[in-house]
């Protein structure tokens, strides 16, 4: 167990899911930063509010302080709460958001992690812009290596009254106040049209591959018109893309999304419903690998499972899916799944599945279809 040890009490923080493998931590460096600056602040800090804290580092370290924390992760929430769990924090204490139009409080300050995706952290500084005072402190925190140029810009351009502070530890802070949306910004939803099925995509800088399709689901999505299964699983839906293309194939299919994305699911549901799908032939569901799924239920279950978590390179998630998968896929179901071929995930599948056949490949992706005996 790691032990982070920042706050005003030791905490013995975990990954979610099985991540503590190796040397990844449930923090960095830019959270240390971020509580050893608002512990400085002392009795000039009232109200915190955190955005995009992974485990609960932030979240969980004691303060003089109230605080709340939004984050779009489902799986970000349930480890928060375990992290409290394990600490002998009560929950019941914890304000953790599913929206930022959910904040309560006014914050003097606030403090965001800082995304991989820069159009992500200008759409939440914009959301965000409405919910926080000209008073209120801005704090931005990130690994200097994850910490582009272009952050630098966008504090400049959204903030005023900027303070890049120096980097310790290989992370840095960046300061500013009067959080307001530049001349000229205006937020656009990215979306595309599928070729081939007439279907119109919307997408949200929240998920994978925003504003285009990615090479790996097209060659996932080239296989689903030669199905033949009728009760079907899209898991890690992100905008649906998969779920949405084989439910077009197949006009009589039910089909249901999931994600640890609040958003995703969202968007997915969005998705079905302007591209004119029948209300009750789709479903959606906020879950984290399945967990809140019926056992032995879908015919088919499609994936094309995430081997990132924020700037790390991680593959329990897709371990863990591919176990959920197997338990709600029914006897006989078929689980396809495309991949980098370089994760190697024949094994896990063999494994699992028993079998493990590769139906299609090319130089950075392969399609794996699995049956479950």
């Amino acid at each position: 167990m790691k032990v982070f040890e920042h706050g005003q009490t030791p905490l013995e923080l975990r990954r979610f899911g099985g991540q503590d493998s190796g040397p990844l931590r449930a923090w960095d460096a830019a959270d240390e930063l971020v509580v050893d600056y608002l512990r400085e602040q002392k009795n000039h800090v009232a109200e915190v509010l955190f955005v995009n804290d992974a485990f609960g580092a932030l979240t969980l370290c004691q303060g003089e302080w109230a605080s709340e924390t939004f984050t779009d992760s489902h799986c970000s929430q349930l480890a928060i709460v375990r992290n409290a769990l394990n600490n002998s924090i009560e929950v019941e204490g914890l304000r953790l958001l599913n929206s930022i139009d959910q904040v309560t409080i006014q914050p003097t300050h606030l403090v965001v992690k800082i995304p991989k995706r820069i159009e992500l952290l200008e759409y939440q500084l914009m959301q965000l812009s409405k919910t926080v005072l000209a008073s209120t402190k801005i704090i931005l925190a990130g690994m200097v290596k994850h910490t582009p140029r272009a952050v630098f810009d966008i504090s400049m351009r959204w903030l005023s009254a900027v303070q890049v502070h120096r980097a310790q530890r290989k992370a840095r802070l960046i300061e500013g106040r009067n959080l307001s949306v530049p001349s000229g910004y205006v937020y656009k939803p990215s979306g595309y049209r599928l070729p081939g099925l007439g279907l119109s995509i919307t997408s949200h800088p929240q998920l994978f591959s925003a504003g285009k399709l990615d090479h790996a689901s097209r060659l996932l999505i080239s296989f689903f018109a030669s199905r033949n299964e009728t009760n079907v699983l899209d898991l890690g839906c992100g905008t649906g893309v998969l779920g949405l293309a084989y439910a077009s194939h197949h006009p009589k299919a039910a089909v249901s999304f999931t994600d640890e994305s609040k958003t995703a699911v969202r968007i997915a549901e969005l998705n079905w419903n302007q591209n004119g799908f029948e209300p009750n032939r789709g479903t959606f569901e906020v879950d984290d690998c399945l967990e809140k799924h019926p056992c032995g239920h879908y015919d088919l279950v499609v994936c094309n499972p995430p081997f990132h978590l924020g700037h790390s390179v991680e593959t329990s998630t897709a371990r863990r899916m591919f176990v959920g998968a197997r338990r709600c896929l029914s006897s006989g179901g078929r689980f396809l799944v495309v991949a980098n071929r370089h994760l190697g995930y024949h094994r896990q599948l063999k494994e699992l599945f028993s079998t493990a056949k590769t139906i299609s490949s090319d130089p950075r992706f392969v399609v794996i279809e699995s049956v479950k005996k």
